[in-house]
């Protein structure tokens, strides 16, 4: 029993799951927002490093060959076959780390 909470109120209970639900997705907005500004704050040669490992990760997990004449990160994000994309959520989806700790 935790505060008084015993589960036994199932309204109770989906109040509480409903409303942890909102905090945990919140909580995963803030940690995503902190390591973008984390990731912005870096160094410029530091920042590509990290993005283009992250690229090769992404790639990886992907099927995708790494390319050989990639001497700019911004070629295997930027080109006509691909437009700007958000890689976070595909981050997240294929269960890579954006947390900088």
């Amino acid at each position: 029993m935790v505060d008084g909470f015993t589960g036994d109120d199932p309204e109770l209970v989906e109040n509480r799951r409903r409303v942890l639900g909102t905090i945990t997705s919140q909580l995963d907005v803030i940690n995503r927002q902190d390591s973008m500004l984390k990731i912005a704050a870096m160094p410029e040669a530091e920042r590509e490093a990290f993005v283009r490992k992250l690229v090769r990760q992404l790639r990886k997990q992907s099927g995708l060959k790494e390319e050989e004449s990639s001497s700019n990160s911004g070629d295997l994000l930027l080109n006509e076959k691909n437009a700007p994309t958000d890689l976070l959520p595909a981050i997240k989806a294929n269960g890579i780390s954006t947390t900088i700790r």
